[in-house]
């Protein structure tokens, strides 16, 4: 995955981004959208991607960030990614909270139903964990693993997730044509990067 641009470039687009110009903004968040819908892949329930995509809390993210971009104390290119994924970690724990906690209290109260009983069901709350600092410290340490798993691809596994993962996505023909391979050598570099994610991951 490309990174953004280091030193001054970095500055130059963030002093810019928080003078109110939008391009900068744009870019600086263009070049990190494919790290973040990687995690967002990697960290939403598969009961709630039916409702809610991993692009939407992405973009929430994004919405989110721009809003409070003049309450970013950092200057660096890792530290301007780790407040993203903060916000991204944040956004998701929300999305569950809505669905999840709704979703049990929902099959809490049919069963209630059921079996006669009756009273309010009281909902659990997803997000919690993240707002204690060990929740915080979990979220960081689990994407600075992310970050790490990353670097041991091949540039071509890195070029096959960020095609992948596009919104919407490349079709495997047309990221065959980009790396010059087959539909089905695309897909095994693109099953291949995520083993070997998993098994980096597993093993940090």
């Amino acid at each position: 995955m490309s990174d953004i641009a280091s030193g001054s470039d970095f500055e130059r687009l963030l002093g810019a981004a928080r003078a109110g110009e939008p391009a900068a903004l744009g870019q600086l968040f263009a070049q990190l959208r494919p790290y973040l819908l990687l995690i967002a892949n990697e960290t939403l329930d598969p009961r709630v991607v039916g409702r809610v995509g991993p692009s939407d809390v992405v973009q929430d993210t994004f919405a989110n960030a721009c809003k409070g971009l003049l309450g970013f104390g950092g200057a660096t290119e890792p530290e301007f990614r780790a407040w993203l994924r903060m916000i991204l970690e944040r956004r998701i724990a929300n999305v569950h909270r809505d669905h999840l906690a709704t979703e049990k209290r929902d099959a809490n109260r049919e069963r209630r139903l059921e079996s006669g009983q009756s009273g309010p069901v009281q909902p659990i709350d997803l997000a919690a964990p993240l707002d204690s600092p060990s929740g915080q410290l979990m979220a960081m340490e689990r994407n600075e693993a992310l970050d790490k798993a990353l670097q041991q691809l091949r540039d071509e596994e890195k070029l096959v997730i960020d095609l992948r993962l596009e919104d919407p996505p490349w079709t495997w023909s047309a990221i065959g044509e980009r790396i010059g391979k087959q539909e089905d050598a695309a897909r095994k570099v693109f099953a291949r990067a995520l083993e070997k994610l998993r098994d980096f991951l597993q093993q940090s």
